[in-house]
């Protein structure tokens, strides 16, 4: 199958987020960051917000230094 757009990435974290299934969530949007080395802010503070609500509040503050970047 083929890989899943940044967006696609997006949507489906977004839907984990909302179904409590935080980790999965996770590697979604880690994986979307992958794929867009410069992403812009919007997708950095998406990682952060995941991150945090997976209680990884050291990387979930990174990402949002990165989203000031």
């Amino acid at each position: 199958p083929a890989a899943l757009s940044i967006p696609e990435r997006r949507d489906e974290a977004a839907r984990l987020l909302a179904a409590g299934r935080t980790g999965r969530a996770c590697e979604r949007l880690l994986a979307a960051l992958q794929q867009a080395p410069e992403a812009d802010a919007s997708l950095w503070l998406e990682v952060a917000r995941a991150l945090r609500a997976d209680s990884r509040h050291n990387e979930a503050l990174q990402a949002l230094e990165a989203a000031l970047r």
